[in-house]
């Protein structure tokens, strides 16, 4: 039985006179009957496989998937294969990242801050750290030193694992303890994600009133992905599928309970 109601019918709401459906298309509701009747992960992952194929199918030019006369109902069983795979296939995230001053943004959301200091929709790398003899990080180049003020000013260590050049190979075996991190950047901007060690799957929270995204929609496959190793690689290698226009900065192994960040008062 799948885990969420299926509340409209997707075989007969998307049937319409005389315009037959395609075998790809038919394949999608046979995937689905199937995992109706037997919920399993399998059947979750080959029903988001075989959507995905048919979806392909329909890029011609300019068109795509989305200007099928089926699109209301595979918008309908596209966001609710999402919600059937958080917590299963992807991970789940709190409901709520933000304080009483504002969003998180994505340093505080990878350091794992829930209450950073000042505003959380600003938290800056090296802002936490900040004194006379020692500004935040404003450049590119400064902010893997300004996560790794941030920690020691509270006695913790952040460590760089690799600074620039190629993203690959993502790092494994980690030290105990620790978390991995991974920061693109410009020289006046950054984003970041997280690695859960447990799972081995990453999240992100991209832009401070956006939610945390543990799935990655790839539109090559026209079907939503985990945040893989590989998956991340792809995303570090071009940060514009993460519509950030930032080359790869570096990777960092944090302290597992993450540490304070801070933001403008």
């Amino acid at each position: 039985m799948p885990r969420h109601p299926l509340n409209f019918d997707f075989r007969s709401d998307s049937t319409r006179a005389f315009k037959p459906k395609s075998q790809l298309f038919k394949n999608v509701q046979d995937s689905l009957d199937e995992y109706v009747k037997l919920s399993s992960k399998d059947n979750l992952k080959n029903l988001i496989t075989t959507l995905g194929v048919w979806k392909r199918s329909k890029t011609d030019g300019a068109n795509t998937w989305k200007n099928s006369i089926r699109y209301d109902q595979v918008t309908l069983l596209s966001e609710w294969i999402i919600e059937e795979a958080t917590g299963w296939l992807f991970p789940v995230s709190r409901d709520v990242w933000e304080t009483n001053t504002g969003n998180i943004n994505c340093y505080a959301y990878a350091m794992k801050c829930m209450i950073p200091v000042g505003r959380g929709n600003n938290s800056w790398p090296g802002r936490f750290a900040d004194s006379p003899a020692k500004t935040p990080a404003t450049r590119g180049e400064d902010f893997a030193d300004g996560i790794i003020a941030d920690a020691a000013a509270q006695k913790l260590e952040v460590k760089v694992v690799r600074r620039g050049g190629q993203p690959e190979p993502v790092p494994i075996g980690l030290p105990g303890g620790t978390y991995l991190a991974a920061m693109v950047s410009t020289p006046h901007g950054y984003h970041f994600l997280r690695r859960n060690e447990t799972t081995g799957l990453w999240s992100h929270k991209n832009g401070a009133w956006n939610e945390v995204e543990t799935y990655f929609y790839d539109r090559e496959l026209e079907q939503p992905v985990a945040i893989t190793n590989d998956v991340v690689l792809k995303l570090l290698k071009n940060p514009r599928l993460m519509e950030c226009d930032m080359r790869f900065d570096s990777y960092l192994y944090v302290p597992q309970r993450g540490i304070q960040v801070a933001g403008k008062v």
